[in-house]
């Protein structure tokens, strides 16, 4: 958050304290804290607005760094999916891998097969498919039948 105030409303601040320097740094060391979480999506949405193009790569950095650091929290595998979609699609084939281990790890996180299904999107429906059944069977309860169902409705 100090950041996102820096560089937005102290530029002169924003030069002087190097943020994301810090947070790569305490990406190695630091455990993960749950209020981290929200803190992380609130940077990769500011990175990708038009204006922080310059910042981009690091930030790419930091969530790689962390998603080799935590390979089986979905969330970070899911932030990571999400900024390189947004940022340089023709890399994702990449995240296959750090994809298909968030989901073996996480047996029971509809996410996961979320992530996947998007990943396969048109280009690969047999798998798209597959992902959106392991999506419903790990959704016991069906709070995201509405969802599916708009897939499919379109």
């Amino acid at each position: 958050m100090l950041y996102q105030l820096d560089t937005l409303y102290f530029p002169g601040l924003a030069q002087k304290n190097d943020w994301l320097g810090v947070m790569a740094e305490l990406a190695q060391t630091r455990r993960l804290q749950s209020s981290d979480r929200t803190a992380l999506a609130a940077l990769v949405d500011f990175s990708l607005a038009p204006q922080r193009e310059a910042e981009r790569a690091r930030v790419g950095e930091l969530l790689a760094r962390l998603v080799e650091r935590y390979p089986h929290r979905i969330d970070l595998v899911g932030l990571q999916y999400r900024f390189v979609m947004a940022t340089a699609p023709e890399q994702k084939d990449t995240l296959l891998p750090t994809l298909q281990r968030a989901a073996a790890r996480n047996a029971d996180s509809p996410q996961a097969a979320v992530l996947l299904a998007n990943y396969y999107g048109n280009a690969d429906l047999g798998n798209t498919y597959d992902q959106l059944l392991e999506w419903q069977r790990r959704d016991q309860l069906r709070r995201e039948l509405p969802v599916v169902r708009a897939l499919f409705e379109q």
